[in-house]
């Protein structure tokens, strides 16, 4: 329904649909996306972030979230909070309380730590390049 309100330029009902679907299911990375597009098509990053942030408080090993979060960062100009990203999932991933969480939601370790390194690499081709 959130598309085809998008497509029909009712922005504001689609967001009030994604935020519904977000209060129901917190884990909800389509809804999460197609709200953080919305609010840069309106240019508001500040809303866009926030919204990412709040997703990573219940997501922290979600990588399609934090590259998005690591993009709008950027595109805001705030590179000290990059990497703080990657230093808050470093420390995640090496916890062992976090273990336990990483293989009951069906993410490996691997899958954790082979997306970390794709997003360090995004950062030293992007990010540092344009420091």
């Amino acid at each position: 329904i959130a598309k085809l309100l998008i497509v029909s330029a009712n922005y504001q009902i689609a967001k009030d649909k994604l935020q519904a679907v977000l209060s129901m299911n917190g884990h909800n990375e389509n809804a999460v996306m197609l709200l953080v597009n919305l609010y840069i098509h309106e240019q508001d990053l500040k809303s866009g972030i926030a919204a990412l942030r709040t997703f990573r408080e219940k997501n922290p090993f979600n990588v399609p979230v934090l590259l998005q979060l690591i993009k709008l960062f950027r595109r805001s100009g705030q590179f000290e909070n990059i990497k703080s990203v990657i230093k808050e999932l470093e420390a995640a991933i090496h916890d062992p309380v976090n273990a336990l969480k990483l293989n009951n939601n069906g993410n490996s370790f691997n899958t954790v730590s082979m997306g970390l390194h794709y997003l360090k690499g995004y950062i030293s081709w992007f990010v540092d390049n344009d420091a």
